[in-house]
């Protein structure tokens, strides 16, 4: 009999993903399918399943608490954002101290929560669009089961990797798992 393939984690050990800070994420379309739209002279054209995609990370739904967006891009088969877990503050991730981990209060909601509720509400909208809309269907997932993730640890980090989210459509032809 074949054995089952372990799924190797990657979030830190014993690290509490619902402190409040900045988390780099990225989330993956099941098959790495091009759904989102395209890339026309080293930009993002969205197309209105992108469009509705976009809305989502820019004003998350009620349901998807205690967080702020930082940085974002919508890619034709993935999305990365930075997502701040804030607790009710009032800051923004771009006034955020470097020691706010210290100051700030513990959240409701943990990173992983954050990922799955906007990844259930993405589907769902969606597969609204495919139904209604007839955006292009996908395989029985629209997003790959797991995400990535980074724990963004000072200044630096963050602008480095609003950085690569901003040039991230100008580096398309050049990255080996874009399915160009």
């Amino acid at each position: 009999m074949e054995e089952k393939r372990q799924r190797k984690p990657h979030r830190l050990f014993k690290y509490d993903y619902s402190d409040p800070g900045a988390y780099f994420v990225t989330c993956v379309t099941q098959n790495r399918t091009l759904l989102f739209g395209r890339i026309e002279d080293k930009a993002m054209r969205l197309n209105d399943a992108g469009k509705a995609i976009d809305s989502i990370i820019r004003e998350p739904p009620h349901h998807i608490v205690d967080i702020e967006m930082d940085e974002y891009v919508v890619m034709p088969n993935h999305i990365h954002m930075i997502v701040n877990i804030c607790h009710g503050s009032l800051y923004t991730s771009r006034e955020r101290q470097p020691d706010i981990r210290l100051t700030a209060k513990k959240s409701s909601i943990s990173l992983n929560a954050i990922v799955q509720r906007f990844k259930s509400y993405s589907t769902m909208i969606y597969c609204s669009g495919v139904r209604n809309l007839g955006w292009k269907r996908f395989a029985k997932r629209l997003w790959q089961r797991d995400y990535y993730d980074h724990i963004v640890r000072d200044e630096n980090d963050l602008n480095a990797i609003r950085e690569y989210i901003i040039c991230n459509p100008s580096n398309w032809p050049d990255d080996p798992e874009t399915n160009v």
